[in-house]
């Protein structure tokens, strides 16, 4: 028994790899120019527009604060400054990439199917339970971790040039950018959320999936129109937007991050007015609307029904027809 399961563990892990190599492109090389442009960014930003070079910024601080305050109202606002475009790119990277995640969903099964690969996979001794739990890694595990990856790189080499450039400067903020414990902190607090966000999501990747697997045409007509047309028809004949909130969300955008969000209770979001006022998802607000999501049993329903969700897609891709 113990034989055949690290067989069958080898043999997922190697269609993991086979998913990579196939599909780099929106695993690594999409990410990483997406990482380069935000790069670029935050050096714009930091030396033309905030000018974080200028001497007038510190004379005006200390005009201000005085003289002896003024260094560390600098620090202060450099740190701040920092962080904020460091969470900016992290979550518009995790935002960015999921969308790539969603394209490899629609055409994961679907493509077999039309180049009829399926037929060659078929021959190999690899069970149809495999190969559809070797298309949720790159979803759920491997896009989630190498995002963060490359966006903490992003931002860190962006930070350690503006450190730099400072040293050359009448102030200098090289330990007051580089050494920014909310810097390093943040990819963290994110991938504490991971294992939420692989249960929150699985619903919405499974139902990809099934799209995938027994759509003949186009499969985001199907993947999205029909939670949108169900939704309407809801919305229409109950006269209200629970539905949407609570059930189209999760359905179609799950495997967004941060998109349980929605499901906080509005009541509930002036706890965190700094989160309101900056546009910014914070790791605080991201864990406590997580938190409710787990109370509130909706986690739980989502799982198990992404779970039959899966069990269905297992059974189309045994019988599935090419096209």
């Amino acid at each position: 028994m113990k034989q055949n399961r690290s067989h069958q563990f080898k043999t997922l892990m190697w269609l993991v790899r086979r998913e990579y190599w196939q599909n780099r492109g929106l695993l690594l090389w999409g990410p990483a120019a997406i990482a380069l442009g935000f790069f670029l960014m935050f050096l714009l930003i930091e030396f033309f527009w905030k000018d974080i070079l200028r001497n007038e910024q510190y004379s005006t601080l200390q005009q201000m604060f005085g003289v002896e305050a003024a260094q560390g109202k600098l620090i202060e606002y450099t740190r701040s400054n920092v962080s904020g475009m460091s969470r900016f790119i992290l979550q518009s990277m995790l935002v960015i990439t999921s969308s790539f995640s969603t394209l490899y969903l629609f055409g994961a099964l679907r493509d077999e199917r039309q180049d009829r690969s399926i037929l060659f996979w078929k021959s190999m001794p690899v069970s149809d339970t495999l190969e559809v739990l070797s298309k949720l890694v790159f979803p759920l595990l491997l896009s989630p971790i190498l995002t963060l990856l490359i966006a903490f790189a992003s931002y860190f080499f962006a930070a350690l040039i503006v450190a730099c450039a400072t040293l050359f400067s009448h102030f200098d903020l090289f330990s007051a950018v580089l050494f920014n414990e909310s810097m390093y902190s943040l990819p963290l607090q994110y991938l504490r959320l991971l294992p939420f966000y692989m249960a929150w999501s699985l619903p919405c990747v499974a139902w990809f999936l099934l799209v995938s697997v027994w759509s003949k045409s186009r499969v985001f007509p199907w993947a999205v129109g029909i939670p949108v047309l169900l939704t309407l028809m809801i919305a229409f004949a109950t006269d209200s937007g629970w539905f949407a909130k609570h059930v189209a969300v999760h359905w179609v955008a799950g495997n967004i991050p941060s998109s349980w969000v929605i499901e906080f209770p509005r009541e509930m979001l002036t706890r965190f007015p700094w989160s309101i006022e900056q546009g910014m998802l914070t790791p605080e607000l991201l864990n406590a609307a997580a938190w409710y999501s787990t109370q509130s049993f909706s986690l739980l329903i989502g799982v198990v029904i992404g779970i039959a969700l899966l069990v269905l897609t297992i059974r189309q891709r045994r019988f599935a027809a090419l096209i």
